[in-house]
């Protein structure tokens, strides 16, 4: 009967663990709801749950749940201006770089391999047209 009523004791302890786990973390989600009118603003209008954030009255959407669908991208997109010209020609240069690495790791591994890699230079024939492949003496 001792075994039956330890058995029965640990099984409470257990529930009861259990149930004074999940009253505090409800317990902590109440405190974070009463203190979310300090901090954002939530509103629930056309079906969609919008969450902003601010102070003094600004504010700024934070969050949108189901989330917007983002507007068609244009069909003929503007040439790049100003600070867009940069990070194009940054975009190329890093293409550029990646190429060349690319290239010297190429060169490595032929070289590892025993089989050296002929440098050459590409040039086109401005009469014809055709591209010219010069190997390089080093």
């Amino acid at each position: 009967m001792g075994a039956f009523l330890a058995a029965l004791g640990a099984v409470l302890l257990f529930i009861l663990r259990v149930i004074g786990i999940l009253l505090l973390v409800v317990l902590i989600l109440l405190v974070l709801l009463l203190l979310c009118p300090f901090c954002a603003d939530l509103c629930w209008e056309h079906g969609v749950l919008t969450v902003k954030a601010g102070a003094l009255g600004i504010t700024f959407p934070v969050f949108q749940y189901p989330k917007p669908e983002p507007p068609p991208a244009p069909e003929n997109p503007e040439p790049p201006r100003g600070f867009g010209k940069v990070k194009a020609k940054f975009a190329a240069w890093r293409a550029e770089r990646k190429r060349k690495k690319a290239e010297e790791k190429a060169r490595k591994k032929a070289a590892a391999a025993g089989k050296p890699l002929i440098p050459v230079r590409q040039s086109v024939d401005r009469r014809t047209g055709s591209y010219l492949i010069i190997p390089l003496v080093v």
